[in-house]
């Protein structure tokens, strides 16, 4: 196991904030202020050295006093909870320039706002080169432009896809049974002519796949606490937080799964697998990259 998994990368005493990777989070909305909280406080506990959250102006109070270690970025919205997608596309664009990964789409909604928000990111050529997490809203919005999608993905940038089951059928427009029942197969063949895309299909046996990379999948077992709303939030908070520290696609994608199931199995030990929640993740961590760290 420990041959198919990378190592933690060490960090200097004399480090600073800037050598860790600024991780920008689009995520969150009007109720749904947690999916973004979640996101951005696992993108801290990864090791980002920098964190901002850029949510719709009706949650950032929200995101703000839950992660108080990041920065936010209110984002404009013609009504409140309904989001102004060319004005907020205006807003983002400097933080663009100054993060190093952007991680777009825990409960952002599909709405029209966000169709615009997402399409104008993605195309934007100064930041076309570097890496994106897309899960959840982002993922769905993406399942609607289909035909985009060698726009939207090109193979210079570097993109995390972080479906479930139902967000995959539709984004590779293919049946549930087929995603459930051959995972892998059905996965390679959505990532053909995608080089630069790394697929991690969440279920009880979470894949990864990429073209350029053997297939992996999870060894550890199903863990029935995690099948809580908020426990993907907080993998893709994970996911980005190892890519602004420079790790590989494919090695951010093993080590943060295999991360994130660590933390859960600390979890369900302490707490039990009903009574575990999406942030008693966070709080677990540290005991997962203390695990991982001393069996290397």
């Amino acid at each position: 196991m420990k041959s198919e998994l990378p190592p933690l990368r060490a960090r200097r005493a004399e480090a600073h904030k800037g050598d860790f990777g600024h991780v920008l989070v689009l995520a969150g909305s009007r109720g749904m202020a947690g999916a973004a909280c979640l996101a951005t406080l696992a993108a801290l506990r990864s090791g980002a050295g920098l964190v901002t959250c850029a949510t719709p102006a009706s949650a950032q109070t929200v995101v703000a006093q839950r992660a108080l270690a990041a920065m936010t970025l209110p984002l404009p919205e013609i009504t409140p909870g309904e989001l102004d997608g060319e004005a907020a596309t205006e807003a983002l664009e400097p933080l663009l320039a100054r993060c190093d990964v952007l991680l777009a789409g825990p409960g952002l909604t599909t709405q029209e706002g966000v169709r615009t928000l997402l399409a104008s990111v993605l195309r934007d050529e100064t930041f076309a080169g570097k890496p994106v997490v897309l899960d959840a809203d982002a993922l769905n919005v993406l399942a609607t432009l289909r035909e985009q999608h060698a726009h939207l993905l090109p193979a210079s940038r570097t993109s995390i896809l972080t479906p479930h089951p139902k967000e995959f059928a539709r984004l590779a427009a293919c049946e549930l049974d087929e995603v459930r029942n051959k995972p892998q197969e059905r996965g390679m063949a959505f990532l053909s002519g995608k080089p630069g895309v790394t697929l991690v299909l969440k279920s009880h046996a979470t894949w990864v796949l990429a073209e350029s990379l053997p297939p992996w999948r999870t060894p550890l077992a199903p863990n029935a606490g995690l099948a809580k709303g908020g426990t993907g939030d907080v993998l893709a908070g994970l996911l980005a937080g190892l890519l602004a520290q420079g790790y590989r696609a494919g090695d951010a994608a093993r080590l943060g799964v295999y991360l994130h199931g660590l933390a859960g199995t600390a979890c369900r030990e302490r707490l039990g697998p009903e009574a575990m929640t999406a942030a008693d993740l966070l709080d677990h961590l540290a005991t997962a990259f203390a695990t991982h760290r001393t069996a290397e």
